[in-house]
């Protein structure tokens, strides 16, 4: 399967990132995802890409989908970017 391929099953693996709209990435610090997280961020930015990036202390991959004050802290982000975005125009 060739890069252009690949990257329709994840943007990460894009040669190019410019054309990705803005980005929200949450994850966890005890995540097994976290570096891949930090550098598919790395990458949106250094490609143009705005980025909006959290890492959450002491939680592990999915914890949004668990009760506490993480998960309570990560929806109010997530809300807030999402407004940020829409008043901007950025979404359609």
């Amino acid at each position: 399967m060739d890069d252009d391929r690949k990257a329709l099953f994840s943007p990460a693996l894009a040669t190019d990132l410019s054309d990705l709209p803005p980005t929200f990435i949450c994850v966890g610090a005890l995540d097994l995802f976290l570096e891949e997280d930090l550098a598919f961020g790395l990458s949106l930015s250094r490609s143009g890409v705005p980025v909006e990036l959290h890492v959450y202390p002491g939680v592990p991959h999915m914890f949004d989908q668990l009760p506490g004050e993480q998960t309570t802290q990560a929806t109010q982000d997530i809300a807030r970017a999402m407004r940020r975005m829409i008043a901007a125009g950025l979404c359609d």
